[in-house]
């Protein structure tokens, strides 16, 4: 063979093999085989999404190649890579189908595993947003069934530069690319990704989102509208306050998130602070709080109104000054506001809106004592205003000069304004105590300090600047028993208007001894009536609403041996009455009838035991049809509702249990004793004609 043939064969050759080869659609490409190039590292038995580059430790120059893989068996060839000299590959998903794939290297089989497409949605709420204010914002929803944890996505927009990115989606953005205007953000399908459009022209923008490291793309649209002027407003231009106390401004921001106030003219009014508001929580006001006995205090007395304390709003002090010494004298201030601070009054421009502010003349009113029961649920030491307003409306606070030990007491200083400043400043113009009347013969009377954080009666202070009232409220307790007089005063020029000036206002009022008593006839003996609804009456001088419980008993050998308690509130008038099913007890039975409540009543547990008996009485009873949910039942009712208890017992016989619930009535009976026990109706009946003939009697 001459040399020109044996070269004509191996070009030939050459040229077979380069058409081969070439003949073959490859999907992925070689990379550099580093492990910190791949997105994850190739194990046997494993799932990864189509698009993420997988490393895989190979021999050094080995080849590696990627069947399918279906039933045990290899499929056609998608992957023919080569390790590099060092070992290891990197191979490309990118383009390959969902499926199950084999892994050869120089010819065998090492691994199996899968491929599956990345489940991806991004949802807007809302889609439509504004260019300014407080509705710029919109929440995106990151769906992804089958991945868990972060991943990284970039996002662009037809529209929408690399700069506008990284304004709409800030410290979410992990890198931007200026030259295709793309930005990469790190996401989680348990959180929410934040877009703010504040800024953004109006228009229709589709946002589209592609996973860094797989095949994986969604995208969602937002309309931004142009939401008009930014305003700043106030919801009443005419403002009062009492000299000396703290009232508030409310703010109304229109497309806007921030603004400025002024108030008062340095020149005109000797005073003048301007604040930034900040509409934090996004529902379009802020309310101003201005403390009239502190002009020359911190942040010259303008903050963030108390009842906004747990909002997001903020109030900025930005500059304030103060030309007085003492608080803001009666008269008008102008107040401002604007979006921009270069347009509020001190800067001679217009500012958005104009209001006037009126402080007032203060007082000194008059004083009232008020009691609860020592276990009301709404009576505590962490009460605002607003709470204690809301006892006294419900009845849980009622008026009495004569309070029970234990249960609380309320001073209530009414028609009083002006003093929330000096109390939270703990100034010594206003001074309040409570001290003892009749301290006894050559004993110094004790004298408490209620405005003193620690008083000894752990007394709260609370003043209600909108309704003129300052309250007392602590509780009570054996070793305050006696007369005590409660007094508010007053001085000094500030709030008097005289150097020398005081004023005052107090009341009296007497804790007693817890007591109670049932009603009898003149021989003190309890009469009680034999009737379904039988009525045992009394008075005590613990608080309304407290609880007290009333109880008969059998006599001890009776041959019809009872027990039977029912728990009932006192009434305003300082009464009680408790019903009984006594329909069975024959007239003249002697029983024991007592009554008791928490915290006990003073003295011993006999001092309340009363001898009774059953007397003759008529039907007194009140046919009130009740719905149980199951049946309508006519049970005897009175008008007083109460927890009724009912125990009887015996030496033999078998106990029956019964527990009905109509409505929120309860009853409970044990019973063993034929005839009597017979669940008792749980409303009191109005028995006010046979109390009345009962205590005539």
């Amino acid at each position: 063979m001459t040399n020109n043939k044996f070269r004509s064969i191996v070009l030939a050759a050459l040229l077979v093999t380069s058409v081969f080869a070439g003949s073959i659609a490859f999907a992925g490409t070689a990379a550099a085989a580093n492990a910190d190039d791949g997105d994850a590292t190739l194990q046997s038995g494993q799932s990864y999404y189509v698009g993420q580059e997988l490393f895989y430790d190979a021999p050094a120059d080995s080849d590696v190649e990627v069947y399918e893989y279906e039933d045990e068996t290899r499929g056609g060839l998608e992957l023919d890579e080569q390790a590099d000299a060092d070992g290891g590959v990197v191979l490309d998903t990118a383009g390959l189908e969902t499926g199950d794939y084999a892994l050869v290297i120089d010819g065998n089989q090492v691994a199996t595993f899968s491929l599956a497409e990345q489940a991806f949605s991004v949802d807007a709420d809302p889609d439509t947003v504004s260019d300014s204010g407080s509705d710029t914002t919109t929440e995106i929803d990151i769906q992804s069934r089958n991945r868990g944890g972060d991943f990284q996505v970039n996002v662009s927009a037809d529209g929408l530069d690399s700069e506008d990115l990284e304004e709409i989606f800030g410290e979410a953005v992990d890198s931007t690319d200026t030259e295709d205007d793309i930005v990469t953000v790190t996401v989680n399908k348990q959180d929410d990704l934040t877009a703010d459009f504040d800024g953004i022209k109006d228009g229709d923008y589709e946002l589209n989102f592609s996973v860094t490291d797989t095949d994986a793309e969604a995208s969602t649209t937002v309309t931004v509208e142009d939401a008009g002027d930014s305003t700043a407003d106030f919801a009443d231009s005419s403002v009062a306050i009492e000299k000396g106390d703290t009232g508030e401004i409310q703010v109304e921001l229109q497309n806007a998130d921030s603004a400025y106030v002024q108030i008062g003219v340095l020149e005109d009014d000797g005073y003048q602070v301007v604040a930034e508001v900040v509409d934090g929580d996004d529902d379009g006001m802020v309310n101003v709080s201005l403390d009239t006995y502190s002009p020359d205090g911190p942040e010259n007395g303008i903050s963030l109104a108390e009842d906004e304390d747990d909002s997001d709003d903020e109030v900025n002090f930005v500059s304030g000054e103060y030309e007085g010494t003492s608080a803001l004298d009666t008269g008008s201030y102008d107040f401002f506001a604007a979006v921009e601070e270069s347009d509020l009054e001190l800067n001679e421009n217009n500012p958005d809106d104009i209001g006037t502010l009126s402080i007032v003349e203060r007082n000194t009113g008059t004083a009232q004592s008020w009691t609860a029961a020592a276990n009301a649920d709404d009576i505590d030491n962490n009460m605002d205003d607003e709470d204690v307003l809301e006892a006294v409306e419900s009845g849980v606070i009622t008026q009495d000069s004569d309070i029970a030990a234990q249960d609380w007491a309320v001073v209530q200083f009414t028609e009083t304004s002006g003093l929330s400043g000096a109390i939270e400043a703990e100034s010594d113009d206003v001074s309040m105590t409570l001290t003892e009347v009749n301290p006894g013969q050559n004993q110094e009377a004790t004298e408490v300090d209620l405005l003193a954080d620690d008083n000894s009666l752990d007394a709260q202070v609370i003043t209600s600047d909108e309704t003129n009232n300052v309250f007392v409220v602590f509780q009570t307790n054996a070793d305050l028993e006696g007369e005590w007089n409660a007094t508010l005063t007053v001085t000094g020029e500030e709030l008097t208007g005289d150097d020398d000036g005081e004023e005052t206002a107090s009341t009296e009022f007497e804790v007693v001894e817890r007591d109670g008593s049932l009603d009898t006839n003149d021989d003190d003996v309890v009469e009680v009536t034999a009737n379904e609804n039988a009525s045992v009456t009394g008075e005590t001088n613990i608080a309304p609403g407290s609880e007290v419980q009333v109880t008969i008993q059998s006599e001890s050998g009776a041959d019809n041996p009872f027990v039977n308690r029912q728990t009932v509130n006192v009434s305003n008038d300082g009464t009680f009455e408790a019903n009984f099913d006594t329909a069975d007890l024959e007239v003249g039975t002697n029983f024991t009838a007592s009554v008791s409540a928490q915290p006990a009543l003073s003295g011993d547990e006999e001092d309340y035991e009363y001898d009774a008996v059953i007397v003759e009485g008529g039907d007194n009873a009140t046919e009130t049809t009740t719905d149980n949910g199951t049946a309508d039942t006519t049970t005897a009712t009175d008008e007083t509702p109460g927890t009724d208890e009912t125990t009887t017992a015996s030496d033999g016989g078998s106990t029956d249990e019964t527990d009905t619930t109509p409505g929120t009535d309860e009853t409970t009976t044990e019973s063993t004793s034929p005839g009597f026990g017979i669940a008792v109706a749980l409303v009191a009946l109005a028995g006010a004609a046979l109390l009345a003939v009962r205590r005539d009697n």
